[in-house]
């Protein structure tokens, strides 16, 4: 219907050869929005972040989750140190089933604190198998 209304316009007023490739372009912007505000709105489901614990001499990271409705997800977990011995990485990943308004711990990591070693730590969520939420931080920050 859109192409037949095009050409038709094209004939009778002789329009611009620069309006069909607006308009198809113009649809596929307003598609992609939908498309990405549905996988928005998924993702305002979880809520996620790390907490840092610095004790004595080391360091306890707890990532954290909580859900508005009961849902089974996917996490990955990477923690990466780097300091004058060089760099060193943790990859950690499972599943858990989060229930509704719960906060629940995913894992708990914990590192020797060196005196001039730098921390990363990163966390994505899936749900069922697209990511949902990607979180990140440092310490120190």
């Amino acid at each position: 219907m859109l192409m037949k209304y095009i050409i038709y316009n094209r004939k009778k007023k002789n329009g611009s050869p620069h309006r069909l490739p607006f308009l198809l372009s113009l649809s596929t912007i307003f598609c992609i929005f939908i498309i990405t505000s549905q996988s928005f709105a998924t993702s305002s489901v979880i809520n996620a972040w790390f907490r840092l614990v610095p004790e004595e001499n080391t360091l306890r990271v707890i990532p954290t989750c909580r859900s508005r409705k009961k849902i089974h997800i996917r996490y990955e977990i990477i923690a990466t140190k780097s300091g004058e011995s060089g760099q060193s990485q943790t990859r950690q990943g499972g599943e858990m089933l989060l229930l509704p308004g719960k906060k629940q711990a995913l894992s708990q990591l914990q590192f020797d604190l060196g005196k001039d070693n730098q921390y990363r730590f990163s966390m994505r969520i899936f749900a069922p198998n697209s990511p949902v939420t990607e979180i990140s931080t440092q310490y120190p920050r």
